[in-house]
């Protein structure tokens, strides 16, 4: 069993229902905190199957679990507040988002309702990362941001 020496802050906010919701966790016994740990681990390396079976969830979940070995939750914030992405990261949600069903992003991202576009656009690329057909949704970004589409007045 491994053992980790870890500080937590008195109180846990988040955003639900269109509100900002301040928790207390001062006091929690430490095997709940263990338990929330247990629970937040399955929750974030589980949603990488969302939507995919055998092999292809295996690697998608092991893809995650090497990202938090190497330290890395998921999408990297800028100091500017920005999504994180670069220009083809963001060309491959545009193209996969004319591709796939609002319906569909909402069912898989959680808070879908409280996020700025931002966010949306981040939370989107995070589940595109790990997606059987990135590759291809890749080249059709490329093959879009290659396009003169300057105009000169």
């Amino acid at each position: 069993m491994q053992k980790y020496d870890i500080t937590l802050a008195d109180t846990v906010t988040f955003k639900r229902a269109g509100e900002e919701r301040t928790f207390s966790i001062e006091g929690i016994p430490a095997d709940m905190i263990e338990e929330l740990v247990y629970h937040g681990l399955t929750q974030k390396i589980g949603d990488a199957a969302a939507g995919k079976s055998g092999d292809e969830a295996t690697a998608a979940m092991q893809k995650v679990h090497d990202a938090l070995l190497a330290g890395n939750w998921g999408v990297k914030r800028t100091q500017s507040g920005g999504d994180g992405l670069d220009d083809e990261q963001r060309m491959v949600v545009v193209v996969a988002s004319e591709l796939i069903p609002a319906g569909q992003w909402k069912a898989k991202i959680d808070g879908w309702a409280d996020m700025s576009s931002v966010e949306r656009r981040a939370a989107k690329w995070a589940l595109l990362e790990v997606h059987p057909k990135l590759d291809a949704l890749r080249a059709e970004a490329k093959r879009r941001m290659a396009e003169d589409v300057s105009i000169t007045l």
